[in-house]
């Protein structure tokens, strides 16, 4: 039987999509962009109400499309012939690679040598690493790893759900540590590959991992470094001793020297960013080149990092199909003229009017807030994008700016546990949803403040100096710009 958030979805999506069909065409939208909106707005509908899984209401979006006169067979799925596909479907093979190995403990176990017995170390040691691996690899399993590994340190201090600061510190650090970490790199998140693939569709030309990373590193260590502030002050996580991190310290032992399979696991971890750095200079190492050459290196004889069988439970394809969608939406949504109309929406409220920095602050906390209430990024990054990008680029700010502030600000989810990652760590009961908003209220506005002051930056020049790379940034927005 269907539940009723479930039975309202459908009936809202039913309503959105019949009346926008309805609508007559006029000379600002033609029917068939009408359409295009309502079907967009009907899976966006579906997709918050959970009615169906997401790559099923991605489907279904392009069915109707076609049913609807909108688009055609032929043309209606070109999302899924875009390069970000392969990108995302390689980062989960390595996600599905390193959850094999037992290089997460030994690098945990590292750091509690560092954190001794202060626990606000401890909390930053845990925090850095969850961040750390979740830059290159998907948010979710880092979070439940990491969420696994601190059982055995809360356990041995008694921590009691509830009433453990240090139990508040780490349940609430790590989803907190993941997102920001996922902000870093575009492997972090299926979110930052879907929208690169979005900014290509619009500006025709690739944003580059290196120019991702010129925005989204120091973002993400900013982000962490807040975070673990906020909750250490708020919280005052209670004394440690160095009893607490003997279990993981054991079972590190245990796990001996370093096999030959985790040398070949931390080669390609470190391997694969490199050359997606390294094709911002050299064009042969294009990141959907890597992404399948190192897709094929995993499979080889001698090396079988993964195996076939592994990689079809490792790859959630639930979300692929959803990627691939969305990226076919939001193209059709577009040549119908949708987007325009959105970005006319837009600067007819008068937004546009106001210093550009308060303009891409307000845009990031009305993207963070809605993705708050609303956990469903990938439609917020497919409506918001292209528009937002249409209103910029005539003003002669690279389509770029939008693209990774909406995608950034979307990410990081601090006030309520209702996203998957925060969710994971809520279900133990170490805190409340007052707990969370609590310690994530200076985050989110220290988030939002610092996309709207890096658009004042990035109106001339993303100048961000990370490893002598500064001269190379400098002339990447005149190389975004449509």
């Amino acid at each position: 039987m269907m539940k009723g958030k479930s039975l309202i979805g459908v009936i809202l999506a039913a309503i959105c999509v019949t009346v926008t069909y309805l609508l007559p065409g006029s000379e600002e939208l033609s029917h068939e962009g009408i359409t295009a909106l309502g079907v967009l707005g009907m899976a966006s509908i579906l997709w918050i109400s959970n009615t169906l899984p997401f790559g099923v209401t991605g489907l279904l979006a392009l069915v109707m499309l076609v049913l609807l006169g909108v688009s055609d067979m032929a043309s209606v799925f070109v999302g899924f012939s875009n390069s970000s596909v392969i990108f995302v479907i390689t980062v989960f093979c390595l996600t599905a690679a390193v959850m094999n190995t037992k290089l997460t403990l030994r690098l945990i176990n590292k750091l509690l040598r560092w954190a001794g017995s202060s626990a606000e170390k401890l909390v930053l040691a845990y925090m850095a690493a969850a961040a750390l691996l979740s830059s290159v690899m998907s948010n979710v399993p880092v979070t439940v790893l990491f969420l696994g590994l601190a059982q055995p340190v809360l356990k041995a201090v008694g921590a009691k759900p509830g009433s453990s600061r240090l139990g508040k510190c780490l349940m609430i650090g790590i989803p907190f540590a993941a997102v920001n970490g996922g902000m870093a790199t575009p492997a972090g998140s299926s979110f930052n590959v879907l929208a690169m693939g979005v900014f290509e569709s619009i500006a025709g030309k690739p944003l580059t991992f290196l120019q991702w990373m010129a925005v989204g590193l120091p973002t993400a260590i900013v982000a962490t470094l807040v975070c673990w502030i906020c909750l250490v002050k708020i919280f005052k996580p209670e004394a440690i001793n160095e009893e607490c991190s003997a279990s993981i310290r054991e079972e590190a032992e245990n796990a001996g020297k370093i096999s030959a399979y985790e040398k070949k696991v931390l080669f390609m971890l470190v391997a694969m960013p490199v050359l997606w750095i390294l094709g911002t200079w050299f064009p042969a190492l294009d990141v959907t080149v890597v992404s399948i050459i190192g897709f094929v290196v995993m499979f080889m004889p001698g090396i079988n990092i993964l195996t076939w069988k592994q990689f079809e439970e490792s790859v959630p394809w639930n979300i692929i199909l959803m990627f691939g969608a969305i990226l076919s939406l939001g193209t059709i949504v577009a040549k119908t003229g949708g987007a325009a109309y959105l970005s006319k929406l837009f600067l007819a409220s008068g937004v546009m009017n106001l210093n550009i920095i308060l303009v891409f602050f307000i845009v990031g906390v009305f993207a963070y807030l809605l993705q708050t209430f609303f956990p469903v990024a990938p439609a917020i990054i497919s409506l918001f994008v292209p528009a937002v990008a249409a209103v910029c680029v005539p003003m002669g700010i690279s389509a770029a700016v939008p693209t990774l502030i909406i995608t950034i600000v979307a990410a990081g989810t601090y006030l309520l546990p209702i996203n998957p990652i925060s969710a994971l760590s809520f279900d133990y009961g170490y805190y409340s949803s007052a707990d969370m908003a609590k310690a994530g209220l200076v985050p989110s506005v220290a988030l939002c403040i610092r996309c709207g002051l890096d658009t004042a930056d990035n109106q001339n020049s993303w100048s961000i100096k990370i490893s002598g790379v500064h001269k190379e940034l400098r002339s990447a927005p005149k190389q975004l710009l449509i």
